[in-house]
């Protein structure tokens, strides 16, 4: 990661904190001296101005501690620097020995005058040993903040391009399932009734070419849909004719309002129809309606005379296509007499 991605936090720390942590080193000082006796500080302007001057000062120097250390990592980061640049210890080792001349230096450069502070000779040193410190492992603290924040960016990047893959591959699952049990049903057709088949063939194209254009969305609404299940239905009222019987439930608001994944109503329809027998005498009847904020699809259950292997991919394929959007999957209700199951509506 680049030295810009950490830059702007790292000076605004640096500039919120050193008035801090130079108030906290000048505090001892300030109050070594107010407990000295007065004729030792007889010539020291104790003024508000003076004590504010003492820790600006102070507070600037912190800030350049600071800087020292930010420079020292902007080059380690950098593509200038060596192997050896990149370490850590190494970075810090050189932070406190510039620390030390520079405070040697000044030092040097101060004259205290008459006042004696040899109880605190070595102070500064201890000071800016601190200081550096606590600077050093707030800058880690920030790179490891600002590294975890990236981290976990891409991460949340990676999990929804592998979301995005398996809606993809569910998507080419469902198709190859839906034409297969179509085709059937063309076979059929052709045997009994011709007219009946081209009919079939020419709405089963208007319905292949409606499913492409919906292929490229997650989620559509529920209204838009319920459009499709009709198309859907119609393929199959050809074949069927009055044996089989569709009623739709659901207020017009939560049909505009509420989403779901792109065919989860085909699914259900066709495996209604497929594991069941229907007469005259007793049609499939399938109803959706809306319960709260769910929809219920169900249908009462008319077993066939002869036993068919079920996959379960259609309901295997409907769950994981709501797992990647709710923890509420579809929930199966079934009883001797009605088989339901329950959608959670997304986006209500």
């Amino acid at each position: 990661m680049q030295f810009k991605d950490y830059s702007e936090r790292l000076y605004k720390t640096a500039l919120l904190t050193s008035p801090l942590i130079g108030l906290m080193i000048v505090t001892p000082v300030l109050l070594y001296i107010e407990s000295l006796p007065p004729e030792k500080t007889y010539f020291i302007e104790h003024t508000v101005g003076s004590v504010s001057a003492s820790a600006f000062f102070v507070s600037l120097h912190i800030f350049l501690q600071w800087l020292i250390s930010i420079l020292l990592f902007q080059y380690s980061v950098s593509a200038k620097a060596s192997a050896i640049w990149k370490k850590s210890w190494l970075r810090n080792l050189l932070s406190y020995l510039i620390i030390y001349f520079y405070v040697a230096i000044v030092l040097v450069l101060t004259d205290t005058g008459p006042l004696d502070l040899s109880a605190f000779e070595i102070y500064p040193y201890i000071g800016s040993f601190v200081s550096n410190s606590v600077i050093l492992i707030m800058i880690n603290l920030i790179i490891t903040q600002v590294d975890k924040g990236s981290l976990e960016l891409e991460k949340a990047r990676l999990q929804i391009n592998e979301l995005k893959q398996h809606q993809d591959r569910l998507k080419q699952q469902m198709h190859p399932h839906f034409l297969f049990n179509a085709l059937g049903t063309l076979h059929g057709l052709i045997l009994k009734d011709s007219e009946k088949s081209a009919q079939y063939v020419e709405h089963l194209a208007k319905y292949l070419r409606k499913s492409i254009s919906l292929s490229d969305d997650d989620l559509i609404p529920i209204k838009k849909e319920l459009k499709f299940i009709e198309n859907y239905f119609y393929l199959q009222r050809l074949r069927f004719s009055d044996l089989i019987k569709l009623e739709v439930h659901i207020p017009e608001d939560i049909s505009k309002q509420g989403r779901l994944p792109v065919f989860s109503l085909q699914i259900l329809v066709e495996n209604a129809i497929k594991h069941n027998s229907f007469s005259k005498d007793i049609p499939l009847c399938i109803s959706i309606r809306q319960e709260d904020h769910y929809l219920l699809v169900s249908n009462n259950k008319t077993p066939l005379y002869t036993a068919t292997t079920s996959t379960g991919h259609g309901l295997k394929n409907l769950t994981a296509r709501f797992q990647s959007f709710t923890t509420e999957v579809p929930l199966i209700l079934e009883t001797e007499e009605t088989f339901t199951v329950k959608l959670k509506i997304l986006d209500l």
